[in-house]
């Protein structure tokens, strides 16, 4: 069965088939490489105007989350020396910077008073935040699914392992790729690309296996017992007779609810 797609398609369809045209292209003519792009970098020239509206709305909701979410940070926390936190902001700012360096580098931005080294730097400092920053956030909330200490210790440092051959080499050659350009680079580049992704994803796999096992061995067969209790205190918080405030119930009313969740659970 063949599926043609033209203008007259649901926008979604035509914009993922000018996309794949484009990467195609740069395939077929072996042309550059550029920062986890593959052989080509889009530029304004490139692109119609599917593809620059949904570069403009992607990179716009990804600087409006990271600043919404340095609001929720700072009003939130009421500790600001936690690995949770710290990486909760990294990771924050990391999408931040990763969001302004692509659309300076797709829109050519820094042709007018810079060089392609400044989205270069800017989006590779975000990658490390974005990438490293999010994996310490789930590393760092391990421990509350009692994830096994030793498990924990060794997450910390397949993380180590990464960030040294696999951001620092995806560096050096994402840097002689766009800058250089030699045979070398480009080749070195689309190699390490490659590993990088792989070992990055085994990372992100890991992390969420590890919660999805420890939650599942912490709740088990109590899961519906809990449900029960939560729905049950709730409505007997919702219909209680107010005392003096919404939100606030008698020590008596208190002993109740206690002596009735310990009942169900």
């Amino acid at each position: 069965m063949t599926i043609f797609i033209n203008k007259n398609s649901p926008p979604a369809l035509y914009l993922i088939q000018r996309i794949y045209t484009r990467f195609s292209t740069g395939f077929q003519n072996n042309t550059r490489f550029s920062f986890m792009l593959g052989p080509r970098f889009l530029t304004v020239s490139d692109m119609d105007s599917h593809v620059y509206t949904f570069t403009v709305v992607a990179g716009g909701i990804a600087i409006y989350n990271s600043l919404e979410l340095f609001f929720m940070l700072y009003t939130s926390f009421r500790r600001y020396n936690s690995l949770y936190f710290a990486s909760l902001l990294t990771a924050s700012f990391g999408v931040l910077l990763f969001a302004v360096g692509f659309l300076d580098l797709f829109f050519e931005i820094f042709i007018d008073n810079s060089t392609i080294v400044r989205p270069l730097v800017v989006l590779t400092i975000g990658w490390y935040g974005m990438i490293t920053g999010f994996a310490s956030v789930m590393y760092s909330r391990l421990h509350i699914v009692r994830c096994d200490p030793q498990i924990i210790t060794w997450v910390w440092r397949f993380m180590m392992f990464n960030v040294c051959f696999s951001h620092f080499p995806t560096t050096v050659f994402t840097f002689g790729a766009n800058i250089s350009g030699t045979d070398f680079w480009v080749d070195g580049y689309a190699i390490i690309e490659k590993i990088q992704m792989t070992l990055f994803c085994i990372q992100e796999v890991t992390l969420g296996l590890l919660y999805l096992y420890y939650i599942r061995d912490t709740s088990g067969c109590n899961k519906k017992k809990t449900l029960l209790l939560q729905h049950t205190v709730s409505i007997l918080l919702k219909t209680w007779p107010k005392v003096n405030s919404p939100h606030i119930v008698s020590r008596k009313h208190f002993c109740f609810i206690s002596r009735f969740s310990d009942a169900l659970s």
